[in-house]
């Protein structure tokens, strides 16, 4: 065993926060409930979201393990009521389940010597899972007004009772939150056992959120986990599994729980994030994104007073599919700090001809894809946008590009950067402008500097008549495409794509 295994086995006694973090717990009540298995008297912490005692709603019901005032409840609750408050997380119920026999309750059997080690008793999941669904979750029910939505939260050892639960009785909750669970116990059983309990899953919308640190006995059980649901995750379950390698076992829940909570449970209406700091800018897309560098010219269009700072993840002929549950693009969305987030499709994947409504399984991967980024990315703080394509064969083909769009940005709840219209009706007013790219397939300059001034007006909310500039090459080859390029906006040389009178014309195009 390496030392950070034991470091992390030396970690799972560990469950304590400070006086300073128990002094903000917020308002909540505390009850005790007696148990027949095992004969015991539970403590439990109940956190009510804001307006609870002033309205009639029904409300989801977070469940904690290691939810005591001296374990996790308190933080987590912080952090569920700034985040409510502020408009990012649906209001809830967090319901905290201090701790009796904690390696005994969060454990399955183990036939590891160590594994037994560690506690004078271990392998009573089963019977702590029984006391929440039999007991808990009906006495919740009477006590406070609940929709029948439930899930559980929890970190090492209860991240490993939450995996479980997800697979072994999938009924229970249908958000699971699972922070470096200790996926190694019993050998990693649980992970060798996950597909056969994978293809068993009930179909339906349910949730799941993985997160590792830096651990050498977890992360790779994670990452196995991972590779099985990518192969056989259910139809219905929205999973994401973001890496956090920069982080330790003692510092993963409070460095993910924010993002996680604004995951798993967005509000009915995305909050607005605010830019009182500057803007912090993230293109998602491929060769149409990185092709003459459209971050760059995106990013001239700011005014001295404006501080911006923009990055990019753009590969070659990448969908938005391709991105979905890729951990260079989840570490940053969950990391990166980003007020506004570009998404850009591959030219034509979201194209909806006439008729293209009776055909819409076509477009499911497509779709849901758009839909988790957009989740993704507004977890982190982002406000988020749908950067159109184009497509040149005819208006009618044109048309369709825009409504398909359309259509995908209004599922994910984000506002569409139309271009496609506009570019054709622009090419028969300017016909000798470089539309497209020497090779016939991408932007030519004049197309990236239409780019950049139409996404300037959406995001920024003005229009810029500044003639969008590239600071250092014209890329045509994607830059570090397997992770985040950030563009240097002091590079040389620097490249106008446009005039400032043709900046203008397309900046006033309706």
């Amino acid at each position: 065993m390496g030392a950070r295994a034991r470091a992390t086995i030396l970690a799972l006694a560990l469950c304590v926060v400070s006086p300073t973090t128990r002094a903000q717990t917020p308002p909540h009540d505390t009850f005790t409930l007696a148990t027949t298995a095992p004969a015991e008297t539970r403590h439990l912490n109940v956190y009510k979201p804001p307006g609870y005692d002033t309205s009639t709603d029904r409300y989801p019901v977070l469940y904690m393990p290691d939810g005591g005032l001296q374990e996790d409840f308190p933080h987590v609750a912080k952090t569920l009521d700034e985040g409510i408050r502020a408009g990012e997380i649906e209001p809830l119920v967090l319901v905290g389940i201090e701790n009796t026999e904690r390696r005994r309750d969060m454990t399955g059997p183990t036939t590891v010597a160590s594994d037994k080690a560690i506690a004078p008793r271990v392998g009573g999941s089963a019977v702590f899972r029984a006391f929440i669904s039999k007991q808990l979750v009906p006495e919740i029910a009477a006590r406070y007004r609940v929709d029948g939505r439930r899930g559980i939260i929890g970190e090492s050892l209860a991240g490993l009772f939450s995996v479980e639960s997800f697979l072994r009785e999938p009924a229970l909750f249908d958000t699971v939150i699972a922070i470096s669970p200790s996926l190694w116990w019993n050998d990693g059983s649980l992970v060798r056992e996950a597909s056969a309990f994978l293809k068993n899953q009930p179909q339906g919308e349910r949730h799941l959120f993985l997160t590792s640190a830096d651990e050498d006995n977890i992360a790779p059980n994670v990452a196995k986990l991972v590779d099985l649901l990518k192969a056989d995750a259910p139809n219905g379950l929205d999973w994401i599994d973001v890496p956090r390698p920069e982080q330790h076992h003692d510092t993963i829940y409070l460095a993910s729980e924010k993002f996680a909570l604004r995951r798993a449970y967005p509000p009915k209406k995305p909050a607005l994030a605010g830019a009182a700091g500057g803007h912090r800018v993230l293109f998602i897309g491929n060769s149409l994104t990185y092709v003459n560098n459209l971050p760059s010219a995106f990013a001239s269009l700011a005014p001295a007073s404006v501080h911006i700072s923009v990055d990019m993840i753009a590969r070659a002929g990448a969908s938005l599919e391709d991105y979905e549950h890729d951990p260079v693009v989840m570490h940053a969305l969950a990391t990166g700090g980003y007020t506004d987030v570009i998404l850009q499709e591959r030219g034509g994947n979201a194209t909806c001809t006439p008729g293209c409504e009776k055909h819409m399984a076509a477009f499911e991967r497509t779709d849901q894809a758009t839909v988790a980024l957009a989740r993704d990315a507004r977890a982190g703080g982002a406000r988020v946008y749908y950067l159109g394509t184009w497509q040149r064969a005819s208006r009618e083909i044109s048309e369709g590009e825009v409504r398909g769009e359309r259509r995908i940005a209004t599922l994910a709840d984000i506002p569409l950067i139309e271009l496609s219209e506009t570019r054709r009706r622009l090419m028969e007013n300017y016909p000798d402008a470089v539309w497209t790219h020497a090779d016939g397939e991408h932007p030519g300059q004049t197309m990236t500097a239409l780019m950049a001034l139409r996404t300037w007006r959406v995001v920024m909310g003005e229009v810029s008549v500044r003639p969008p500039c590239v600071a250092g090459a014209l890329w045509y080859h994607a830059p570090q495409p397997d992770d985040v390029m950030h563009i240097d906006m002091a590079a040389t040389p620097s490249t106008c794509l446009v005039d400032a009178s043709m900046a203008a014309k397309l900046a006033a195009a309706p």
